[in-house]
């Protein structure tokens, strides 16, 4: 085990490293966690959460949080594009030989494969997609939650950053403002990516992880049958309002 976390500490440059694990029995969830020292394999600290399923997140009314909603057919083809640039080390951190999980699967090289995949088992490889956006939606109207979706993003970023900031509170200088739309922009993301040590543990390039940062681009590739079956899964998993929203970036009530 020291060798292994001695390995791990390589590979994501880090002297200390947090492993854990997921159990699911009935509706209940157990999540363990621990603080490694890299050099030795010393636990620093170990917790062990239980809640129910419908509970697991901890949602504090002293925080805001921000959501942001993009197309299902745009997520995935940026989720395709991550999945696509994984390291070897990447995939040695998801599959641990003490995993208590499904291994992680490799990249499917046919893009609709994987697309019709991720939309037949909600999310797969990763986290259940719908009932993650209509949780949000739900909530929407809460004081402390503010949905903003990535078409608003692309269309105006000066009114969206002058709108989140209003959200939370934080005063804009004026005179910084070029500066912090700079700053905002995928083209400075972009730019700044590749200096990024633990994108580069994870991705290939390190800075390939900002893409093209644009919409639609899956339309190209898919058939309307394809297209129609994202609109279908939508229908079935999320209100209609809240599927308007995701597809669009419109709000129709609420």
């Amino acid at each position: 085990m020291r060798r292994r976390d001695q390995s791990i500490g390589q590979q994501l440059r880090a002297t200390h490293f947090i492993e854990g694990s997921v159990r699911k029995a009935g509706d209940r969830v157990r999540i363990t966690a621990q603080l490694i020292k890299a050099e030795d394999g010393t636990h620093i600290w170990t917790e062990n959460y239980e809640r129910q399923l419908t509970d697991a997140l901890v949602f504090s009314p002293k925080a805001k949080y921000v959501y942001v909603g993009r197309d299902a057919r745009d997520v995935f083809w940026s989720w395709y594009h991550h999945h696509s640039i994984f390291t070897e080390a990447a995939y040695q951190l998801m599959n641990p030989p003490d995993r208590t999980w499904p291994e992680f699967p490799r990249l499917d090289p046919d893009i609709r494969n994987a697309y019709n995949e991720w939309l037949d088992k909600d999310g797969y490889p990763v986290f259940p997609f719908w009932s993650d956006v209509q949780s949000w939606w739900d909530i929407r109207l809460l004081p402390n939650v503010k949905l903003i979706h990535f078409n608003g993003l692309r269309a105006d970023l000066p009114s969206a950053i002058r709108d989140i900031a209003g959200y939370l509170d934080i005063a804009i200088d004026e005179a910084a403002f070029p500066k912090i739309l700079e700053h905002c922009s995928l083209e400075f993301m972009r730019k700044c990516a590749p200096k990024s040590s633990v994108l580069d543990v994870i991705f290939q390039g390190g800075g390939n992880f900002i893409n093209k940062g644009t919409n639609g681009r899956w339309k190209d590739v898919l058939s309307a049958e394809d297209s129609a079956k994202c609109d279908q899964e939508a229908a079935k998993h999320l209100s209609p309002d809240c599927a308007h929203w995701l597809k669009t970036g419109e709000l129709t009530s609420g």
